[in-house]
């Protein structure tokens, strides 16, 4: 899934505004009060995340994922900000000077989205599978991977126009089953599996307790980590369905998203932003998982903030893992 171009119609001719899309007071609604504020907390609870996480000792442990996932989580909510707020912001106030402001850099950050974006979700589907080895390796090559086939963004316009079966071959086709559909059904795999996996380790968590208490506490410690990897895949599936279901209504019904003349229908361009707001409330509830499914992830973010004394010896180190 990814955040929906916006529905301004972009032109500048010899400097000046030649033509927009004005905002109506449904999609200024959702845009300014359904998701501004939400982005704004998710910077500031991702930010959290990444002090207390991406700190240079945890460069080869778990919590090295939960670091890129929040620095990816940052980028994500100052995007949506930068690329939808304001833009909303502009058009319906028709604060022209603003709208300029936001033209001259959305070519350029809508790029990085996308590249974030897919980065994001790559990274959701490495740390499920939990790989103990080549963490930072994994890390960098998912970068690099999503790099490579969504730099192309930006000259996006220029192959348009150069080659219409663009769209249709390399976005609607190409990008959709590799950042949409793919991700999703492996999550959907791996969710599935680790459910199962957590059941077992439960009986053994109780046969531990009885025979070898130190055991039973690191098996504790392994059930909530599963529990924090299931909460957090699921919310990925809840927030990215929609737009698995739009993804599969532009393969095959695009009557549906289109008005007579081809243009996209009112339902279509809402679901759009619909679908940016669910990627990035995705964002935003990260660290109230990890606060719910994880004890020790608690604790940490407690002591950070001074709001209390951990329940657990500060000696341990952060164990949250994906």
């Amino acid at each position: 899934m990814e955040f929906e171009s916006t529905n301004t119609s972009i032109g500048l001719e010899d400097g000046n505004l030649c033509y927009y899309e004005p905002v109506d007071y449904t999609r200024f609604l959702l845009v300014i009060v359904g998701g501004t504020p939400f982005a704004l907390l998710g910077l500031f609870t991702n930010s959290m995340l990444l002090f207390l996480y991406g700190k240079k000792r945890y460069i080869r442990a778990p919590q090295l994922f939960l670091a890129a996932l929040a620095l990816f989580d940052i980028c994500i909510c100052a995007l949506y900000l930068l690329l939808f707020s304001v833009d909303a912001l502009a058009l319906y106030c028709h604060m022209e000077p603003l709208w300029l402001m936001w033209h001259y850099y959305c070519l350029p950050l809508f790029t990085v989205s996308r590249i974030v974006q897919m980065s994001s979700a790559y990274l959701t589907v490495v740390s499920t599978v939990d790989s103990h080895h080549y963490r930072l390796w994994c890390t960098l090559t998912v970068v690099a991977l999503s790099t490579a086939l969504r730099i192309v963004t930006y000259w996006e316009y220029e192959l348009l126009a150069a080659n219409p079966d663009y769209n249709r071959i390399y976005n609607l086709y190409f990008i959709n089953v590799i950042q949409v559909f793919l991700p999703f059904v492996v999550l959907v795999i791996f969710n599935v599996a680790l459910v199962n996996q957590i059941r077992k380790r439960i009986r053994l968590t109780r046969l531990f307790y009885l025979l070898l208490p130190f055991r039973s506490m690191i098996s504790t410690n392994l059930i909530d980590a599963s529990y924090t990897t299931i909460a957090i895949v699921t919310t990925y599936l809840m927030c990215n369905a929609y737009s698995f279901i739009i993804g599969i209504c532009e393969q095959l019904a695009q009557h549906w998203l289109k008005n007579p003349d081809s243009s996209s229908n009112d339902f279509y361009t809402i679901s759009s932003d619909v679908i940016s707001l669910l990627f990035m409330y995705n964002s935003v509830l990260r660290l109230f998982i990890y606060c719910t499914c994880n004890l020790q992830c608690k604790n940490d973010i407690l002591n950070m903030l001074h709001f209390g004394r951990s329940c657990v010896s500060h000696r341990n180190e952060p164990t949250t893992s994906l």
